[in-house]
């Protein structure tokens, strides 16, 4: 009872007095280090329960392990994403209870990273960078550079920066410098050890070899020892090496050997000495040049060019000596016994040029050079000979130009580098320089204008002492012009006419030949040609022949050819040879005249019809072309000609007739003609009845019908509703003793080849009371028909005459007192 009464008073105190403690609650944890969170629970006879929880809305990431009274929450490697507010519940005895605790995360690293200082360059500016690396929070974070002058520069992070960088610039000298960048990390509760780092780097600034010196005698004695020294100054520290003229381009040493040392000295060891400084940033060097002096040594004597020098070449005497000290050089001309000084002077060299060598020029030279040690003599032989000289000019053989015209010559010489070349012509004294000289040719352009410039051409050339020439002759010719023919005498048919041809400024007369051509026939001179000379200057000659001939109309348009022929060789084939031609003109009167007509007869009336004229006629006359009509005879055209033609565009019956071609020049004329006849169908008929168409019984009619056409018509009359027909080619018709049956309609039908016409009319015939005897009818008749055939044959007789006159056909008038 006791011990229940016991725990029942003693529970709730035990339960209601545990405590609860987190270690730490303000904890500062260093990003990647491993940390923990303990929470315990003291004065709890029971095992209390716990839990964790995190404020900020965030995982947890941690190992949590609970053993009796106290949970561990471990951190394996904080990471900047465990910073948290955290609250461990611990319950006791069912009752819970809380304690919160706080998280903070900081990174800092342990060492600093700075650059640039190994790339140092002397004398120019250098940016030195120093960085800290995983820094949290930024803001918190500093970064300065420091040197023993104190701050040069200093940066502070922002929130979101987890590298910081900071850069200087310095400018390096070659002293060692010292300088610091230094970081520090001002956040609550890092510890002061963890808070700042910092690196010191030494300024150590490397640079090429300078200052180098070559030290020593620049002149030394033969057999003498030459000491050479070399200093320099680098970081790192220079090697030298040597070289000197016998080393072929090679370095004597590879390292070190600041002193060069060369025993019993020639003069081979004379020349440029030089040391140079190296390290792994460049080099430097330094020279010397070193004479050693001796008596004068390598003397010579070079001729340029070499052998063979011909004369008027140039020849360049070359005397040289090596001479330490210099001294004196002299050349020397040994001629014949006699030495003569050409040339002395205070060196080692002597250049003596003879411009244009000569023959007595050659000879021994010799070049003496000495100086205070002693002297050396060397010689050569130099010979001088002449050239081969040859000339050549062209063209070969004897040239042949035409007066007027530019002569060429060209002259060429060889053997010779230099020649002088000249000209000498006919007509000028002395010498004549050519148009155009270059090197080994001359070319001679001249005009020539006149015969007198005939006959030899020199070329003159000179090569030193030696001179030599070439000729050649040169003919001249004159033909400027093609032969001119003119006429005299007649030139009518049978007559005389004489042809002259005439060719002026021609030379040389002998040369030239005349001949007369009738077609591919030459023909005899009748006359010798005759010459007559040119004034002076041109001294040339017109040539002159004449041919004469008897006119014949077979002459006629056939070419007389007048050839003039130069007969030299030399002359271009396109100028031997001219030539006149003139076509032979035979005079006549009128012949052939004639006059046709197209289209050839017949015409119709209406139709076209052209009437052409034509005649041959030497000269060339008049023509005209005449009609003869009934008004007599008219001049339709005339021209100065040999042909006419002439068009009636729509021929009229008035246009028929005669028509003639009259043809005349002065020396005729002669006439040729030919009828035109048009032709028409009949028109404009009519018809007349004498006394009238209304008679009394027994009385007689006179039917008179006209038309007009060509050929005539045929008339005939025919009564209506009888088959009685009656023809008449007169067009008259005579009715006697009509009777009342001759009374009705009457038909008249005019017709020829081109067509017919027609005309109706009536006759009336009135009774009588008292009719005739039959014996008085029967002398009617008869007596009709005579009538009317007489009536016709004179009718027919006047048409003829007047077709033949007119061209076209009218019926006559009828005389109405026939009877």
């Amino acid at each position: 009872m006791a011990p229940a009464l016991f725990w029942i008073l003693f529970f709730p105190a035990t339960v209601f007095s545990f405590v609860v403690e987190v270690s730490p609650n303000k904890a500062m944890f260093r990003v990647g280090d491993k940390e923990e969170v303990r929470c315990t629970v003291k004065n709890c006879a029971q095992t209390p329960e716990f839990s964790w929880r995190a404020l900020e809305d965030r995982p947890l990431y941690v190992v949590t392990t609970t053993r009796d009274s106290e949970s561990v929450l471990t951190y394996e490697s904080v990471k900047i994403d465990h910073e948290n507010r955290l609250i461990c519940t611990a319950s006791c005895g069912g009752k819970p209870k809380q304690k919160q605790a706080t998280v903070k995360v900081y990174s800092f690293p342990e060492a600093l990273v700075i650059s640039g200082h190994e790339r140092l360059v002397l004398g120019k500016d250098a940016t030195l960078s120093c960085k800290v690396l995983g820094v949290y929070p930024g803001q918190q974070t500093e970064l300065q550079w420091w040197d023993e002058g104190g701050l040069l520069e200093t940066e502070t992070g922002t929130e979101s920066m987890r590298t910081l960088e900071l850069n200087v610039t310095v400018t390096p000298t070659r002293e060692g410098r010292n300088i610091t960048c230094r970081a520090m990390h001002h956040m609550l509760g890092v510890p002061a050890e963890r808070s700042s780092i910092q690196t010191t780097v030494t300024l150590s600034v490397p640079y090429a070899p300078s200052e180098v010196q070559l030290s020593g005698s620049d002149e030394v004695e033969v057999g003498a020892t030459l000491t050479l020294r070399c200093s320099a100054v680098g970081k790192p520290r220079p090697q030298v090496q040597w070289r000197g003229p016998q080393s072929t381009g090679q370095w004597l040493q590879d390292e070190g050997g600041q002193e060069l040392v060369v025993h019993n000295i020639t003069h081979a060891n004379a020349g440029q000495y030089e040391c140079q400084a190296s390290n792994s940033l460049g080099q430097s060097k330094a020279s010397l040049f070193v004479s050693v002096q001796g008596p004068p040594r390598n003397t010579s004597l070079t001729l340029s060019p070499r052998h063979p020098i011909r004369e008027g070449e140039s020849v360049t005497l070359s005397c040289m000596t090596v001479s330490v000290p210099v001294g004196e050089v002299r050349l020397l001309h040994d001629s014949k016994g006699k030495v003569t000084n050409l040339l002395s002077v205070k060196g080692s060299e002597i250049n003596l040029t003879l411009a244009a060598a000569q023959l007595n020029q050659s000879g021994l030279y010799r070049c003496e050079a000495s100086n205070p040690y002693g002297n050396q003599t060397n010689g050569t032989q130099l010979t001088v000979t002449a050239y081969p000289l040859q000339v050549e000019l062209l063209p070969v053989g004897v040239v042949t130009a035409e007066i007027g015209s530019t002569l060429s010559l060209t002259c060429q010489a060889s053997g010779c580098p230099l020649p002088q070349l000249s000209w000498g012509t006919p007509s000028t004294e002395g010498v004549l320089r050519g148009n155009y000289t270059e090197g080994h040719r001359s070319e001679l352009s001249l005009r020539v204008d006149d015969p007198v410039q005939e006959g030899l051409y020199t070329c003159h050339a000179r090569c030193g002492s030696i001179t030599a020439s070439r000729q050649t002759p040169v003919n001249l010719f004159s033909f400027p012009s093609v032969p001119i023919i003119e006429r005299s005498g007649s030139q009518l048919e049978g007559g005389v006419s004489t042809f002259q041809c005439a060719v002026t400024g021609v030379y040389p007369l002998e040369s030239f030949r005349i001949l007369w051509l009738y077609g591919e026939e030459e023909l005899p001179h009748q006359t010798p040609p005759e010459t007559t000379l040119t004034p002076a200057p041109t001294l040339t000659a017109t040539l002159v022949s004449n041919v004469s001939m008897v006119m014949k109309l077979s002459h006629l348009g056939h070419p007389l050819t007048c050839q003039v022929e130069l007969q030299m060789e030399g002359v271009p084939s396109g100028q031997r040879r001219r030539s006149a031609v003139t076509h032979i003109d035979v005079h006549h009167p009128p012949r052939n005249t004639s006059l046709t007509l197209s289209p050839r007869q017949p015409i119709r009336e209406g139709e076209s019809v052209t009437l052409s004229c034509r005649t041959v006629s030497v000269p060339v006359g008049e023509v005209r072309l005449l009609h003869d009509s009934e008004e007599g005879v008219m001049e339709l055209l005339s021209v100065k000609g040999s042909e006419i033609n002439f068009t009636l565009p729509a021929a009229q019956l008035n246009h028929s007739g005669l028509y003639r071609c009259e043809a005349s020049n002065p020396y005729g004329n002669q006439t040729n003609g030919t009828q035109l006849t048009v032709t028409a169908p009949p028109r404009n008929t009519t018809v007349e009845v004498y006394p009238s168409q209304r008679v009394m019984e027994g009385e007689n009619i006179t039917i008179c019908c006209r038309s007009i056409s060509f050929p005539p018509p045929i008339v005939t009359l025919t009564k209506l509703g009888n088959d009685t027909e009656i023809s008449s080619r007169s067009g008259t018709f005579l009715l006697t003793n009509l009777t009342p049956s001759d009374a009705g309609d009457y038909q008249v039908n005019f017709t020829n080849d081109l067509g017919n016409n027609t005309q109706v009319f009536t006759i009336s015939v009135m009774e009588r009371r008292l009719t005739p005897s039959r014996n008085w009818e029967e002398l009617l008749i008869p007596a009709v028909v005579m009538g009317t055939t007489l009536a016709f044959a004179a009718l027919l007789l006047d048409y003829v005459f007047r077709a033949r006159r007119k061209g076209f056909y009218e019926l006559a008038k009828c005389n109405p007192s026939t009877a």
